[in-house]
């Protein structure tokens, strides 16, 4: 769920939320993300 927000499609208020006061959070999930599926995620 906390992907879905963070790489969904649309801005949200929640996404805002994760960028502004989780940053550490934001960057843990980046991590895991260009772990499991590379750099070329949001390519397509």
């Amino acid at each position: 769920m906390l992907a879905s927000i963070l790489y969904g499609p649309s801005d949200t208020y929640a996404k805002e939320v994760l960028q502004k006061q989780y940053p550490r959070l934001v960057s843990y999930c980046d991590h895991i993300r260009d772990t499991f599926y590379g750099k070329d995620f949001s390519k397509g």
